[in-house]
Parts: structure tokens; sequence; C-alpha cells
């Protein structure tokens, strides 16, 4: 999912149009689907970006504990970039991903591939797992503490026991250093206007994403955004408990990989999901520890 801004996609060549000097009849910009919208530049810009650390990570810790013809769930897959790599490594592979336009492009990637437009906090695709993965801060895109619960329960019901779930997440520190700023990416003849911003007071990320023609710049064609949050780590080990997981590790990214500033997890399924009612959640988290550091 989205990355953090990412300065070498910002464009340098034009030619812009300048919107102060085009005229024409006004026109309501469409509201979009942040992800659909982007979709034409997503990989070149980022999605490759973060590939061959993405895949350094699977084959440490994924790989010798999963039989090369394992089944790999790719949570928020995306335009399947990884996903293609795991299918030519010969895993039998799922991908979810809300988005239908990143999904078209990943069936371009995959060709044996279950490929599944859902939520990351509902899906259901009646089938178990050897392993789950999600990258590129994707979790940051719950809402809050009650939707990564729930993101963490659904994966759960969908990986065996013994099975291991790896994910990233962004640190608030990277939000407040990196997430603001604007750029401006092209493609054929499309100027992709993105704007990020980090509010602390909400602990809130954004990225605002407009969509002007390359040769008429005088209106929006469509607009869409999409919000990030960080997430405790106290509070994401304690929602991992209560869903049936081990928690085996938490460790920040070396700073020279790309991207900077996450921390990778790695999981262990080890018991049934909790019923709810039956759990005091806060009661869970204050007892994860207040430090908040990884282990």
């Amino acid at each position: 999912m989205m990355p953090r801004p990412n300065p070498s996609s910002i464009a340098t060549t034009g030619p812009f149009p300048d919107p102060a000097t085009q005229v024409g009849p006004a026109r309501k910009a469409r509201s979009a689907d942040f992800y659909d919208l982007i979709a034409p530049i997503y990989d070149r810009h980022w999605g490759q970006e973060f590939f061959f650390s993405a895949r350094t990570q699977f084959r440490r810790h994924i790989a010798p504990r999963v039989s090369r013809n394992g089944r790999v769930l790719d949570l928020c897959c995306g335009g399947g970039r990884f996903a293609g790599y795991l299918e030519r490594t010969g895993y039998q592979v799922t991908g979810i991903d809300s988005s239908p336009e990143l999904l078209a492009q990943a069936a371009e990637r995959t060709s044996n591939s279950r490929l599944v437009c859902a939520d990351m906090s509902s899906f259901d695709v009646a089938e178990r797992f050897d392993a789950a993965v999600c990258f590129y801060n994707s979790l940051n895109h719950a809402r809050d503490e009650r939707e990564l619960r729930l993101i963490f329960a659904c994966v759960a019901r969908h990986v065996v026991p013994g099975g291991h779930f790896l994910f990233d997440l962004m640190s608030e520190e990277e939000y407040l250093s990196s997430w603001s700023g604007d750029e401006c990416v092209l493609s054929e003849d499309t100027v992709y206007e993105l704007a990020y911003s980090y509010l602390a007071s909400t602990r809130t990320a954004t990225c605002r994403a407009k969509t002007r023609s390359r040769t008429e710049g005088s209106y929006v064609r469509a607009e869409a955004i999409s919000t990030q949050r960080p997430i405790e780590l106290t509070t994401m080990k304690a929602l991992l408990h209560w869903a049936g997981f081990c928690l085996v590790f938490v460790k920040e990214f070396p700073r020279a990989w790309s991207p900077e500033g996450r921390f990778l997890v790695l999981a262990n399924r080890v018991s049934a999901t909790k019923n709810v009612a039956q759990t005091d959640l806060r009661a869970v988290i204050r007892g994860a520890g207040t430090n908040g550091q990884p282990e």
C-alpha cells in the first residue's frame, strides 16, 4: 500500500500544465477510490521500490518455515509484484486487495494465483494458509484499534496452527520526519499531484491525490484521500496475542534499506481465535507492557 513520500519519484521534466494560465469552464472533480486513482503510477513509483526488501525478508524469515509449494496469503497485494514472485518460486498464492484497478495489474503479473477483491478486516476465502504476509505499511491504514483487531482476527482464521504472519509497520517518528511535502508524478497523459501531511494531535497521516490532464490543467479530473495512523507496539503485541498469535520478534528495518522507518514483525499462529466477549481487551493491552520498544 501507500509508502511515505518518495523524492525520487518527483517529476522534474515537463511540460507541466499551469492551472493559473488555463481557461475553461468550471468542472467538478470526480471523487475516486485512492488506490484505484493512483494505480497507473503505483508500482513504478512505489511498489517496485520495496519489492527487493520484502523479498529479502520473506526469504530470511518465511521461506525456511514453509515448503516451496506451501500456501501463502499476500494481504494487500496491490499490483501483484510480490505475488508474482511467490508464484514463480512455486508457492500457492492468494492475493487480497480492496482496489480492483490494482488487482487487474496483479492478474497480469500472475497466472495461477487466486486474487480476491476484499477488505483486509473482513475477507473470507474459505482456505487456510501456511504463512501470511502484509507489506508496505498496509496495516497502518487501520482506522483504529478495533479495526486492527478485526484484521488480526481475520488473518488468524486463515493461518494454520504453527503458521507464520510477517508484516511491517511504519513508526510515528517516520511519519513526523518524512510525511510532509508535495510530489508531482507524470504518466503519459496525466499529472498526479500528491500532498502529504501528518497531524500529531490526532496522529493521522494524510495523502491527498489529484489528477489533471497534461495538456489541459485548468481543472482537477479526480481526487481522493488516504489516511494512515501509527500503531503503538504495545497495542500491536496485545492484539496479536488476543487473535491467537505468539510474537516471534519485532525489529527495525536497517536504516540503509528501503523503505526506512519501519518495524518488521513476525508472529506465530498458536491457538484458536478468542471470542471478544470473553476477553477484556483493555486489560490485555495494559498487560502487554508500557515501553513500546522492539524486543
